[in-house]
């Protein structure tokens, strides 16, 4: 089962209240890189909330410990008006996986008590949450290795990289491409 957490960032009155702004989850726990999935905030409370415009969420990855900001699911030229979610509703937005492997997570920027009708930036919102999905892991999917690409194991050597704590070259596996359905060696690179 998924764990479900939030996180308040402002909002001094009516704390309790609003302390359950939204749940928040992804519709599996592991994806290869390039697989679409689906991504849900469901509203908790009994009036609505409101999300950005344009992405209602951005992608953190897990690294060296913290969670760092990978950005939302598309680009957005504009903010946008702000989505408005109705009691007890939720809104489902589909993503691709990252192309890394790695652990991910989602975050959204929950609002309470907005002007309606207005970007989320203009909208005099009173109360703030941040509302995070269950993490996720991405990873390759691993090609039969009798599969065209896989025929050939490449001659190339691997290296360590300037950091002296990575390796680069090739890593042994042959993987799928997401963007072209095709099987290769992947080969590592410094960072």
């Amino acid at each position: 089962m998924k764990s479900l957490r939030s996180v308040v960032v402002t909002g001094t009155v009516g704390l309790l209240l609003f302390s359950a702004m939204g749940c928040a989850e992804t519709d599996q726990d592991l994806y290869f890189a390039g697989d679409e999935g689906k991504s849900t905030l469901t509203n908790t409370l009994r009036m609505p909330v409101y999300l950005g415009g344009c992405a209602p969420f951005v992608t953190e990855r897990s690294l060296d410990g913290r969670w760092v900001e990978i950005g939302p699911p598309f680009v957005c030229i504009w903010e946008g008006i702000a989505v408005e979610i109705g009691p007890y509703e939720f809104v489902t937005t589909p993503f691709d996986a990252p192309a890394d492997t790695g652990r991910y997570r989602h975050r959204y920027d929950v609002r309470a008590a907005c002007e309606p009708d207005l970007p989320l930036s203009q909208a005099q919102c009173e109360f703030e949450r941040l509302v995070y999905t269950n993490e996720f892991e991405v990873e390759r999917e691993l090609c039969d290795p009798k599969e065209f690409g896989c025929r050939f194991i490449p001659g190339a050597p691997n290296f360590l990289c300037a950091d002296g704590l990575h390796f680069g070259g090739p890593s042994g596996d042959c993987t799928r491409d997401p963007s072209t359905g095709t099987c290769g060696y992947e080969f590592l690179s410094c960072p």
